[in-house]
């Protein structure tokens, strides 16, 4: 007769958590996802029409039980995000101001991925959910965001220049916004992130002729995308690069 134990990995304290950041992180995702769509429809209106009021009644007309791919796809990202910022940041606050910047990077992504527009209301949201990273302990020093933030702008406007409309400037204006919280090192990672990755979507459309070499796409979801991988990664990364090249 063979006795087969089991060994509980996780105490029920760990468990509740997760499962309270599934839930957070799941309705968190749903509600990015109907917002965006709000906006979406909102920048279709003209401009007397855009109201708290107009807002709020466009949000729950659009609300339904109806899942698509888009809705589905937010809900995973910001469920994952919920438990990264669950395990990477043991103080509340943080957690919670790194989750909220993040979901606001992945609303404005997608408005900007359907509509090729980030919307000034989407940055003043992002500005307001970022404030408390300049409180975070042992952080970058003003001179270091001041570097992020004018580094990032100033080669997507110098390439404006070199090339007319090669970045829009909503694109320019969310660097300028996540530079300044990120700092300069962070800012690189996330520059050559969404470039990177930006790069290789773009040959794909032109390989698969869905595109041609003038063609424009919304780079947003790309720079957001470095964003985040800047915030959870950074650290990681740029102690990969200094092993590889300086050890």
């Amino acid at each position: 007769m063979i006795k087969i134990g089991f060994h509980a990995k996780y105490s029920k304290e760990e468990l509740e958590l997760f499962i309270l950041r599934f839930f957070i992180g799941l309705l968190s995702g749903f509600l990015i996802y109907y917002l965006s769509l709000t906006w979406i429809e909102c920048l279709k209106e003209t401009i007397h029409k855009l109201t708290i009021t107009f807002f709020l009644k466009k949000f729950f007309d659009l609300i339904e039980l109806k899942l698509s791919f888009p809705c589905v796809t937010m809900a995973i990202i910001s469920t994952y995000l919920a438990w990264r910022c669950g395990e990477r940041y043991f103080i509340l606050w943080q957690a919670v101001t790194v989750f909220s910047f993040c979901m606001c990077l992945i609303m404005t992504a997608y408005i900007d991925m359907k509509t090729m527009l980030i919307p000034n209301a989407c940055l003043y949201v992002l500005i307001l959910s970022g404030l408390p990273f300049l409180f975070q302990p042992l952080d970058h020093s003003l001179l270091q965001r001041l570097l992020g933030s004018v580094a990032a702008a100033g080669l997507m406007q110098t390439a404006n220049m070199v090339k007319r409309e090669s970045f829009g400037f909503g694109d320019i204006k969310l660097m300028l916004i996540c530079g300044f919280y990120l700092g300069y090192r962070h800012t690189i990672i996330a520059m050559l992130s969404a470039i990177l990755s930006g790069s290789m979507f773009a040959v794909y459309l032109i390989l698969s002729k869905k595109a041609v070499s003038h063609s424009h796409i919304a780079f947003a979801p790309f720079l957001c995308l470095g964003i985040i991988t800047a915030i959870f990664f950074g650290d990681e990364l740029m102690l990969t690069y200094f092993m590889l090249f300086y050890s």
